[in-house]
């Protein structure tokens, strides 16, 4: 008699979990619908990050896949003499307007003229960082910057960049998108000192982009000042480097 209880219980659980899911499904594309409907109302950016690997034999496919999403910037992070050449040619279909210090291993690709551009080298004291300012549709600026600190591995460097990035990141505009191979995951220690300090939002905090093959951390991130509003947030396929890229879209005030 218990046995039978037991299972009575245990199928009217399944069959209540299986209602509320099914019931769920018109409340979550309502949900879907009024972001899109949102954000098809606002100024929208979207942004890819790729940190393309210096070994990579796949740059053809990567080089076309960044082409397809149609995005509105593209950073790339450890940009080589080898790997340069190709990857333009192919992204020069859409993407006229194309930043390069040649003073790091960042390459930021615009679909659009840029107003001011920049860069700096990564040193034992700092990062390396390049950046761009756009006007939005409002003709308001907003400042891309890409960046790759030091890896963990080094903890000297390390540190002293993610220092280094405390200081600066604050004063490099109020309307910031700060986007790359971070070297560290949304929840670590120096990664949430730094949004703190900066006044930055996270997105994507739960998604995973390294190692490739097997993620299980995002150490490619996107954070930006708190009046940027989150879209949505994706990573891409295996493209021969060891992150996968990532794809953010969010809304600008």
């Amino acid at each position: 008699m218990r046995a039978t209880h037991g299972r009575t219980r245990v199928a009217l659980g399944l069959s209540l979990a299986g209602v509320a899911a099914i019931n769920s499904v018109p409340l979550l594309s309502s949900l879907t619908t009024t972001a899109v409907a949102a954000a098809e109302q606002t100024d929208t950016l979207t942004v890819v990050s790729f940190n393309v690997f210096t070994k990579n034999r796949r740059l053809d496919e990567a080089a076309r896949w960044l082409l397809d999403q149609n995005a509105d910037v593209i950073v790339l992070q450890e940009m080589t003499d080898g790997n340069r050449a190709p990857i333009k040619q192919v992204l020069s279909a859409g993407y006229p307007h194309v930043h390069d210090c040649n003073c790091n291993d960042i390459v930021m690709f615009s679909r659009r003229p840029w107003i001011s551009a920049g860069g700096q080298p990564r040193t034992a004291e700092q990062p390396a960082l390049s950046w761009l300012t756009l006007a939005d549709r409002d003709g308001r600026e907003v400042r891309i910057v890409g960046l790759r600190p030091r890896y963990i591995m080094e903890p000297r460097k390390y540190a002293a960049h993610y220092d280094w990035l405390v200081r600066h990141i604050p004063q490099l505009g109020d309307r910031l998108i700060l986007v790359g191979d971070f070297n560290a995951a949304p929840w670590s220690w120096q990664l949430r000192r730094l949004a703190t300090a900066a006044g930055l939002r996270r997105h994507g905090t739960y998604a995973t982009s390294w190692p490739s093959l097997m993620p299980i951390v995002l150490i490619d991130n996107l954070l930006t000042t708190p009046d940027i509003k989150g879209v949505s947030f994706a990573t891409g396929p295996f493209l021969g480097s060891d992150h996968l890229p990532v794809v953010t879209r969010v809304a600008l005030p």
